[in-house]
């Protein structure tokens, strides 16, 4: 039996509703929301953590190689290309997971949902039940973040820019923890609505209620803005007028598209400037793509796949699987070719594994999970596990 296997036994052996409540009693307490945690963590081998951290690296410089850059930009934007710096390389990796096979679902170019939270969950997580990891995989992250957008304390003020939408209400308490990270190591953070700015002439610094800052933390996310641009004209005069003082730039929204995972298929043909090795181990992980458009019908695209039950259609650009169809009925198709056909990318489907779990009265139960590889100044140092179905995040453990 392998470590991860004989980790997860030991942890299901010793789980107890009792200490379960006080993870989650705890989380609440220190956040200010109950956000959805999973009873289970998600237990890697040292060989899968490093497959998986050496293969978002791969993807990172992807990202960061110039010819893809100007293969992915060439539809037209709402906001004017600005080039990346080092702190604008902020996203992540999902990968699903078969045993020891990895595969690439997707990649976000912009701050994650929840990322704020991640080193508490770890922390606390490890604190209530016990589990030793070889090492704390999210451990430093929240100082990290704090360098990272400070740029090494550089900047005392710092304006967390978020939606005022009634979509992001309940990440709001989120945001506002994220702002006690700042103010605890030092720096004077305020969550605003991005809405609210007042811009300027381009020269000073930005202002909300009057206070001047000096860099934002922008967590609007580009796809909201780009929807609401009468709302964030403000915001975005900002932006054309002083894209240095956001931090991560909203451009890795167009590099992250759900176009770039036809790009991974096509990697030894066009290899964007990208190493033999980094082709190799983005090659081995990604999944078969396709633009819709590629297909004049959906009975094509069906053939190409081997039927329906074979593949998941995913938009362009999407947030929390919004139009995403798995394995999708054929009135689906039919309306992303009659609607949206130049809009949709076609993929293989990979699910990822049923792992053994217990629910929160701690009954034996399953879990599928996602594993969330988070890179920040274009290095991995965060990873979580993410239930499929409803979101709930968890600690991934790496057993030795």
């Amino acid at each position: 039996m392998s470590a991860p296997d004989l980790a997860m036994q030991a942890f299901l052996a010793s789980f107890s509703a009792d200490k379960f409540a006080r993870y989650m009693d705890r989380m609440e307490a220190t956040v200010g929301h109950r956000y959805p945690y999973s009873t289970t963590p998600v237990f890697l081998s040292q060989d899968q953590f490093d497959r998986l951290v050496a293969t978002t690296h791969a993807v990172v410089r992807l990202l960061q190689s110039p010819q893809l850059q100007k293969h992915m930009l060439q539809h037209d934007w709402f906001l004017p290309w600005n080039d990346l710096k080092p702190h604008d390389y902020f996203g992540c990796v999902d990968f699903h997971m078969q045993g020891d096979q990895a595969r690439i679902i997707e990649v976000n170019f912009n701050v994650p949902g929840r990322v704020g939270l991640l080193e508490l969950m770890e922390h606390q997580f490890l604190s209530v039940f016990a589990v030793r990891p070889s090492h704390r995989v999210n451990a430093g992250f929240e100082k990290k973040l704090v360098e990272a957008v400070t740029e090494n304390g550089r900047h005392s003020r710092v304006a967390i820019a978020v939606s005022p939408l009634k979509s992001s209400r309940e990440l709001r308490p989120h945001y506002e923890y994220i702002a006690t990270i700042f103010r605890k190591y030092g720096v004077d953070a305020q969550c605003v609505f991005a809405n609210h700015v007042d811009p300027g002439d381009g020269q000073r610094r930005p202002r909300w209620n009057g206070s001047p800052y000096d860099v934002v933390l922008n967590l609007l996310i580009p796809g909201t803005w780009e929807a609401n641009q009468d709302l964030f004209a403000n915001y975005s005069a900002l932006y054309c007028a002083q894209p240095d003082r956001f931090v991560p730039s909203p451009q890795g929204w167009r590099l992250g598209t759900k176009r770039l995972l036809t790009i991974f298929n096509n990697l030894f043909e066009q290899p964007l400037g990208l190493g033999d090795s980094d082709c190799k181990l983005i090659a081995r992980a990604s999944l078969r793509s396709h633009l819709v458009s590629d297909f004049e019908a959906a009975s094509e695209l069906i053939e190409a796949f081997g039927g329906r039950d074979k593949l998941v259609l995913k938009p362009m650009a999407s947030y929390r699987s919004q139009g995403v169809f798995v394995q999708p009925s054929e009135r689906e198709l039919e309306s992303v070719f009659r609607d949206n056909r130049n809009g949709y990318v076609a993929q293989e489907l990979f699910l990822a594994e049923g792992l053994p779990s217990v629910t929160a009265e701690g009954k034996p139960s399953s879990r599928h999970f996602e594993i969330r590889v988070g890179f920040m100044n274009g290095r991995v140092n965060r990873m979580r596990g993410s239930n499929c179905a409803n979101l709930e995040m968890t600690p991934v453990i790496v057993t030795s």
